[in-house]
């Protein structure tokens, strides 16, 4: 039994120092922030229109629900990315990287008592998505492109 409490303990520091030393989802500012928009207001686009001005660098990941598939973790960090977008403004991301990252934080470990083999079974991987935000004159509501 002390030895559970002691994984136990060895595993919630693990997961709480990824936390703290995990990559910030702040948005970095490269032009000038507008007022605020609905984040239905602002679109997804591959690449940015002619007109557009840079707004900002955003990131965030998505991590939770193990039973999540990629596509649902994927959409869902998207949607952060428009909430980030809409509070600054931008009308307009384009999504620059996607990645899937396996973490050790996590990690599962079977097998602790001296009868059974230890196994460690990786925990599940996050997505990390990246995108810039613009804003566009002549994008307006409910013109995606």
């Amino acid at each position: 039994m002390r030895s559970f409490h002691y994984v136990l303990v060895l595993v919630a520091t693990t997961l709480l120092s990824a936390c703290a030393t995990g990559p910030s989802n702040a948005p970095e500012l490269i032009g000038e922030a507008r007022p605020a928009i609905a984040k239905t207001e602002v679109r997804i686009y591959h690449q940015s229109p002619r007109d557009a001005q840079a707004i900002a660098h955003l990131r965030t990941t998505y991590a939770l629900a193990a039973r999540t598939t990629d596509e649902q973790k994927l959409a869902y960090a998207i949607g952060r990315l428009q909430h980030q977008a809409a509070r600054l403004g931008a009308n307009v991301i384009v999504i620059t990287d996607v990645d899937r990252v396996s973490s050790s934080a996590g990690m599962i470990v079977r097998g602790i008592s001296s009868e059974a083999s230890n196994e460690i079974v990786q925990a599940n991987p996050y997505i990390t998505v990246t995108a810039t935000a613009y804003y566009s004159s002549s994008i307006g509501a409910g013109r995606a492109k």
